[in-house]
C-alpha cells in the first residue's frame, strides 16, 4: 500500500495525536514505526 507523502504526514499526525494523550511510550513506538515506514519508501 503506497500513500502520497501528504497523506502519510496527515496519518502520522493523527496517529501521534491519538497516542500522545494516552502515553509517551506509545508515541515513541509510533515514531519508530513511522521512521521504519518512511525508510522503506522508495526515493523519487
Amino acid at each position: 500500500m503506497k500513500l502520497p507523502e501528504s497523506e502519510l504526514r496527515v496519518f502520522a499526525l493523527r496517529l501521534l495525536e491519538s497516542v500522545g494523550d494516552e502515553s509517551r511510550e506509545g508515541s515513541r513506538s509510533a515514531e519508530r514505526v513511522l521512521k521504519r515506514a518512511c525508510g522503506r519508501r522508495p526515493r523519487a
